[in-house]
């Protein structure tokens, strides 16, 4: 069975680096209206919960 990617090893894929990725934490923290104290846990979060597929359906 594969293994389900995370959020963060699709960035890294990408080319976008470790600076970039906590970057991106806090601004999300950020637009949440979240204190810098749950930077952290965002990323956390992201580096190891597995990635929620979306299907956009247009109609």
């Amino acid at each position: 069975m594969p293994q389900i990617e995370t959020f963060y090893d699709v960035m890294r894929r990408q080319g976008i680096t470790r600076r970039s990725f906590m970057k991106y934490c806090s601004l999300t923290a950020a637009a949440l209206g979240l204190g810098p104290s749950f930077v952290p846990k965002i990323a956390h979060a992201m580096e190891t919960k597995p990635r929620t597929p979306v299907i956009w359906v247009h109609g």
